[in-house]
């Protein structure tokens, strides 16, 4: 079918092969299942294309203009590195749907075509908040009437619930042991579960954050960019002490004298979980989770939690009431408040 009509192309998906309509300036189509009515389809959208003329050079109210603008505005400077890597691959997907169509040809359709164009769920939601971004600049300068981006219909997956249990993570650290690079490892797993911070703020801690004399870490969450103080828990800090005197890196967690990369520390991670045969779906993100887990179980209120993990106070009573289990633990902390009354 693709050598016999211009533009239509196959892509494979999970659950068979998915049609679509591809031309150089144009919008992406998804065509019909069936052939008869994906071939119409198709001639239709080749003839409306032939008879227009599209305008290469990228001008005021084009596709290339509103993505230009949004890179430009302080929202998009202010994205985390991470965060940026990944819009700028969809901007440039988008992009390539033609940088001279006028954005006010941007219908919802077209959205939700773009939008399913990418089989992964979370591909679907990441790329659907860069569109929502897109279209309120267009908003802005009169150049989109609608947010077409805005309430899609996208698939969900569940929330994630894991924690780590006591055995796990005694177990976790036994096998670290026996790791080339389980101090490192050791210190990286102590310093997520106390400070309740995530993989990339733990890797690019340095000891100028450490303040031994307060008892605190202080550092500006990459994800967020807010500057928070941690208290560090007695166990952490004797931890600390000790690594701090051998230390010669700038990060806290260090091998050889040189910081981990994500990479390495994701790799050296399952190893040790191997190691210590513990499922594949305890993972190190989960530890954030777990230590806010604690802390509920230890009668800590939301502000408290919330100072530790920098999240609002909105913010972390939704991850209370969304992650944290109705364990057995957590119920006898509650009912342990009744004995006051």
């Amino acid at each position: 079918m693709g050598d016999r009509i211009r533009y239509v192309t196959k892509r494979q998906d999970k659950g068979g092969v998915r049609w679509y309509w591809q031309r150089k300036g144009w919008p992406l189509v998804k065509l019909p299942d069936d052939a008869s009515e994906r071939a119409l389809m198709a001639l239709r959208l080749n003839a409306k294309a032939d008879a227009v003329a599209v305008v290469h050079t990228p001008s005021d109210g084009t596709i290339g203009w509103v993505i230009a603008k949004y890179k430009e505005s302080d929202r998009y400077k202010e994205l985390a590195q991470g965060t940026t890597k990944y819009y700028k691959r969809f901007l440039d997907d988008f992009l390539e749907l033609g940088s001279s169509i006028d954005f006010k040809f941007i219908d919802r359709r077209t959205v939700i075509d773009f939008v399913e164009s990418y089989d992964e769920p979370h591909k679907q939601r990441q790329v659907a908040a860069v569109l929502r971004n897109l279209f309120e600049v267009a908003v802005y300068y009169g150049h989109a009437t609608a947010n077409h981006a805005a309430n899609l219909r996208l698939a969900t997956t569940r929330a994630r619930d894991r924690w780590w249990t006591q055995d796990e993570a005694s177990r976790w650290m036994a096998a670290a042991v026996d790791h080339p690079k389980g101090k490192a490892m050791t210190l990286a797993f102590a310093l997520l579960f106390y400070t309740a911070q995530r993989p990339a703020d733990v890797l690019s801690m340095t000891w100028g954050q450490f303040d031994a004399e307060q008892g605190a870490i202080n550092l500006r969450q990459q994800k967020t960019g807010k500057l928070i103080a941690v208290a560090a828990h007695p166990d952490l800090v004797r931890q600390l002490a000790a690594a701090r005197t051998a230390a010669s890196a700038l990060t806290i967690v260090a091998h050889d004298e040189r910081a981990l990369s994500y990479a390495v520390f994701l790799r050296s991670f399952g190893e040790i979980r191997a190691l210590a045969g513990i499922p594949d779906d305890a993972q190190p993100r989960d530890l954030r989770r777990t230590a806010a887990l604690a802390m509920a179980k230890g009668g800590a209120t939301e502000a408290q939690i919330a100072a530790v993990t920098g999240h609002s106070i909105e913010r972390t009573r939704t991850i209370l009431e969304t992650y944290l289990p109705r364990t057995f633990e957590l119920s006898e902390v509650g009912v342990s408040k009744l004995y006051r009354l």
